[in-house]
């Protein structure tokens, strides 16, 4: 251990330094906050470099999703690529990942949607529980349901606080211009009524998509050794652009 060079109360271990830097993680992180601060420019381009590396490949995030929700190498590999799809849309309110990423890149930001992300991330049907499936929810659906049960009366009031926000005189959003956004919920708690594109037919396209998909993963379950039903099941939701991987009985 050595004593650090700039405040000289803290101590750094030899096997942490790096470029013989001997400072203590205190003075380093202040530091490099004070760097950023004046670096704004640089800091974004060190981040944007970060984005397009591994960290952002399907592989790195399939070993987050795997190490986060408890789930299968197969499974985090399946969520990985669903979360990824630029066709993919949030399983409550409807929002596609491609509109997500146009907001991300060209902002505005919606200030309702909290922290800025390109992609949809993975809810649980359960809160906490990974055997009880999974849905593709956008930040801001997520954040609202919360610890609650992935439900029609949950969802539902989840919805209603979504549409409220974006039909905001701020935004100018009109029920036109919110061809994507669903209008109500399912008995599953799925939302339904809105579209993946303006025009309706590429919805068959779609459909397809998401059938090949389907079997491809039964197919990947039937090599691991996982029965065809019952547990986990992947099973794409008709009407909201949504893939759930949740538990099927009977």
């Amino acid at each position: 251990m050595k004593p650090c060079r700039k405040c000289g109360a803290g101590t750094v271990s030899l096997g942490s330094l790096r470029r013989y830097d001997y400072r203590c993680r205190a003075c380093q992180t202040e530091d490099r906050k004070v760097w950023e601060r004046a670096n704004p420019e640089k800091r974004r381009a060190i981040q944007a470099r970060y984005n397009r590396s591994r960290a952002g490949s399907p592989a790195m995030i399939s070993a987050g999703l795997k190490c986060n929700h408890g789930i299968t190498s197969s499974e985090s590999e399946y969520w990985a690529r669903v979360l990824l799809d630029p066709k993919t849309r949030c399983t409550i309110c409807g929002l596609p990942n491609s509109i997500l990423r146009a907001f991300y890149e060209r902002g505005p930001w919606p200030r309702f949607f909290g922290r800025r992300s390109r992609r949809l991330e993975l809810g649980h049907i359960i809160p906490s529980v990974a055997s009880g499936g999974f849905v593709a929810l956008c930040h801001a659906c997520n954040m609202k349901l919360g610890a609650r049960l992935f439900n029609k009366e949950n969802t539902a009031a989840v919805l209603r606080w979504v549409r409220k926000k974006w039909l905001d005189p701020v935004w100018g959003k009109t029920e036109n211009k919110l061809w994507w956004a669903n209008k109500t919920v399912d008995e599953n708690g799925h939302g339904v009524g809105g579209r993946l594109h303006r025009n309706p037919k590429f919805e068959e396209a779609r459909e397809a998509r998401w059938a090949a998909l389907r079997r491809e993963n039964e197919e990947r379950r039937g090599k691991d050794g996982c029965p065809p039903v019952g547990g986990n099941d992947l099973q794409g939701q008709s009407g909201n652009g949504g893939v759930v991987l949740e538990t099927v009985t009977g």
